[in-house]
């Protein structure tokens, strides 16, 4: 644990020489990110509106904690930064670049954000059956 840089962890630099020729011997994909965290939420009530007509009104919030998700660790040795991640993790995911996929505030490990909306949904065959059965069986427990 290193409490100097993003995340608190880093790659130990001096585990790692660069070759003398030619590749090197450290093979694909040996080391990973690290890692990330994220607990999304929401709320969703529908509020019927006459017999064939009903409102949904929902809250959501993604990364409800807010909790910071380094990107991957900077991957060339002869970098002073090396094995430190050195952006976000939203701003990483696509093809590995910065400013690359989906804008940062749609991507996994973005700061928190929150979602209110209202939908209004006309129910028509099964689905309206199915809906006001299901209220008569709140409304009147005893009904068969």
């Amino acid at each position: 644990m290193d409490p100097s840089v993003a995340g608190g962890r880093r790659l130990n630099a001096a585990a790692f020489s660069a070759p003398v020729a030619g590749q090197g011997n450290l093979g694909r994909n040996a080391i990973r990110g690290f890692g990330m965290f994220q607990a999304d939420a929401a709320l969703r009530r529908r509020f019927p509106l006459g017999d064939s007509a009903a409102l949904e009104a929902g809250v959501a919030c993604f990364n409800v904690t807010n909790h910071a998700n380094p990107g991957d660790p900077l991957r060339y040795l002869n970098s002073p930064l090396f094995g430190q991640p050195v952006s976000m993790l939203s701003l990483m995911l696509g093809n590995g670049s910065p400013r690359s996929g989906l804008t940062p505030a749609y991507q996994l490990g973005s700061p928190r954000s929150v979602e209110i909306g209202l939908k209004t949904a006309v129910l028509i065959g099964a689905a309206r059956r199915q809906a006001f059965a299901q209220r008569d069986t709140r409304t009147s427990p005893n009904r068969r």
